[in-house]
């Protein structure tokens, strides 16, 4: 399994971030937890568990579809932490989701959501940020 601690200079950044998606997510259809179609993405009968205890911010293949163990508390955070972990560790995060088509099928649904949100997000947006 591939595990890797995040660069401390970008936790901060990851922290906004992920704040920020949660406002995003919940002006798209103030579903954050109940989504649906978010939830399909995950493996056949997972559960999200908000009793689960969370790790620090390591990223972990071990995960199928998640980032980390945090992501599997429930459905906001998950999404929140692959829209930040887009954003700050896009390397990292590209080599994981190669191998993990549940993980870059939440890609792909998080950047359809940042277009509807801004249109102007898109995929000339995602590659400036990812070239940084």
């Amino acid at each position: 399994p591939y595990s890797a601690a995040l660069d401390p200079n970008k936790w901060s950044r990851g922290c906004i971030h992920h704040e920020l998606f949660h406002a995003i997510d919940w002006k798209d259809d103030g579903l954050m937890d109940e989504d649906h179609h978010w939830r399909s993405l995950n493996p056949w009968g997972f559960e999200y568990d908000r009793d689960r205890v969370a790790e620090g911010g390591a990223i972990h293949s071990q995960y199928q579809a998640f980032l980390n163990n945090y992501c599997r508390n429930n459905a906001s955070d998950d999404k929140a932490e692959v829209y930040a972990h887009t954003i700050t560790h896009w390397n990292l995060f590209r080599k994981l989701a190669k191998e993990d088509k549940k993980l870059a099928r939440k890609i792909a649904r998080i950047e359809e959501s940042i277009k509807l949100f801004c249109p102007k997000m898109d995929e000339g947006w995602w590659q400036t940020v990812r070239n940084r």
